[in-house]
């Protein structure tokens, strides 16, 4: 049991950490105002070019994948129980980051919709990797 919580959160927080990163490599490509209030912020990326939509949509499935990856790894066996509910609490922490920025209702879809489905193929290559181990 203590593994099971033990791979979801650790996958979560492995996910959050690659989310992070290929934001801040994002960033080197538009650099958000510094300075700005949060109001200004929300306004700055709303009118931000499509690319930049782009790979903040981008951040969040490599952090879904890498969140279902992690957490499929350390688990014991090769369920699928961690792996979704990484997903879903990942997507239920995207949706509270939505809600603090402002964006296109495509943004917002596609945030969404990308969590699940990538943390089950995190879940899926993952499974493959250990199902290989076993078999050596």
């Amino acid at each position: 049991m203590f593994r099971n919580v033990a791979a979801v959160v650790l996958g979560l927080v492995i996910g959050g950490t690659v989310t992070y990163f290929v934001q801040m490599l994002g960033n080197t490509f538009y650099t958000p105002p510094k300075g700005a209030t949060p109001e200004e912020m929300r306004t700055a990326f709303l009118t931000a070019p499509v690319p930049v939509h782009l790979l903040v949509i981008l951040s969040y499935a490599c952090g879904a994948f890498f969140t279902g990856l992690v957490a499929t790894l350390i688990r014991k066996g090769i369920e699928l129980q961690e792996a979704l509910i990484a997903g879903l609490i990942l997507t239920f922490f995207t949706l509270l980051s939505l809600l603090t920025m402002s964006g296109p209702i495509w943004f917002w879809v596609a945030a969404l919709a990308v969590q699940v489905p990538l943390c089950l193929l995190g879940y899926r290559v993952a499974a493959r990797v250990k199902r290989r181990r076993l078999t050596i």
